[in-house]
């Protein structure tokens, strides 16, 4: 359609045909998000006099963006526990994720070179993805998701132990070793699925006896512990590569304050 042509029935339409092919709510609000852009910069440039998007959403979508995101915490004791009960050939990954909240893929594609322990970060720039050929590494997908992310000094002790054993399986691997420079590959430096991950968190898990969870909830986990502890949101934000602060406060609002019960206490130290 011209974009002049466009009114929110249109847009009402829109999302009923995506609801006949069966599309959850959270998918149908992400292709309206991404059409509700396109068309707010058309307003910026003078195209259209309103962006037909606003104000067209449907009930159900409503109600879907109002509820509370689903996802495990794990508590303090519980992640001590599931790092005890770690062990073998990605032992220092469960460290990892926890320490920067980063996706599985994200990862899995870190390299040595990414690795700056002098300055005490993590560069995440590349993600290991499964594709119809097998693993391939690709660059993050958004501008944001590109970032450095700080580290304490006991994650980067871990991460050089598990340099020492990635050196011992390169030399008796001899030339079959595919030095592609990725902290977690497997026995022949060749990338890791995040499939396999994914599973081998679901068996440490049960090792480790703590509550049911998926691997993505370590994140959620490290994001929620940092909110909790009083870590601005936008720094919250900048660690786990979300495009813009606005969506970590929509996933984690829940676990903010919700009263202004310091405020008072707040306003009377400053005013003495």
């Amino acid at each position: 359609m011209p974009i002049g042509d466009i009114r929110r029935a249109h847009v009402r339409a829109f999302d009923a045909e995506l609801k006949r092919k069966k599309l959850s709510p959270s998918t149908r609000n992400v292709v309206r998000a991404v059409v509700s852009r396109a068309l707010e910069a058309a307003t910026l440039d003078d195209l259209i006099l309103a962006n037909p998007v606003v104000g067209a959403r449907d009930r159900g979508a409503r109600k879907a963006e109002r509820k509370r995101p689903s996802f495990t915490v794990w508590t303090q004791s519980e992640l001590r526990q599931l790092l005890a009960a770690a062990d073998g050939r990605l032992a220092a990954i469960w460290r990892l994720a926890i320490a920067t909240g980063a996706r599985r893929g994200e990862l899995l594609g870190v390299r040595w070179i990414d690795v700056m322990g002098e300055a005490g970060e993590i560069r995440f720039d590349q993600q290991v993805v499964a594709t119809p050929g097998g693993m391939s590494i690709s660059p993050l997908k958004t501008e944001k998701s590109h970032r450095r992310v700080r580290v304490d000094a006991a994650t980067l002790a871990v991460l050089e132990q598990h340099r020492g054993a990635q050196e011992l399986e390169r030399a008796l691997a001899g030339d079959a070793y595919e030095d592609r420079d990725l902290v977690f590959c497997d026995e022949l430096g060749r990338p890791v699925s995040p499939g396999v991950l994914t599973k081998a968190f679901a068996e440490l898990r049960t090792a480790a006896g703590i509550r049911p969870g998926r691997l993505h909830d370590l994140r959620h986990t490290a994001a929620t512990h940092l909110l909790t502890a009083g870590v601005p949101v936008h720094i919250v934000s900048a660690r786990l590569g979300h495009a813009s602060p606005t969506i970590t406060l929509n996933t984690y609002a829940h676990v903010l304050p919700t009263s202004d019960e310091r405020a008072p206490q707040v306003m009377e130290s400053v005013l003495g």
